[in-house]
């Protein structure tokens, strides 16, 4: 939830151009009517990027419980424990996501702040 409230946010409260400064200022429809920003190639390529992230989140975990079996003799393959491994990992890709797309110190506090929810 944390992730999606920026978004929610801006987008409630997100407000288009008066007449006057559209006329004035053309150049700022230009991206969406060349639609260069966002077209069906894109959300092709972000669609697969998202299945395959998926599949591999998933799966990963999936195959390392199949078979596992605990120091004790417990049965490691039941719905906890692969829900933690998938929610770990899931923690750790989008948090190496946002470190390969954002620079320095926005990333630092991402970190520091994933790390104080987690804790918490």
């Amino acid at each position: 939830m944390y992730r999606t409230g920026c978004s929610c946010f801006i987008s409630l409260f997100e407000q288009d151009v008066n007449d006057y400064y559209s006329i004035r200022y053309p150049k700022l429809y230009t991206p969406g009517l060349l639609d260069s920003g966002f077209n069906k190639k894109v959300f092709a390529f972000s669609a697969g990027e998202g299945i395959i992230t998926s599949l591999v989140l998933f799966f990963i975990p999936y195959f390392a419980f199949q078979y596992g079996v605990h120091y004790d003799g417990t049965d490691l393959s039941d719905h906890q424990s692969l829900g933690c491994a998938v929610a770990s990992t899931l923690v750790v890709a989008v948090n190496l996501r946002v470190g390969a797309l954002s620079e320095g110190i926005s990333y630092a506090l991402t970190c520091i702040s994933n790390i104080y929810l987690n804790v918490r």
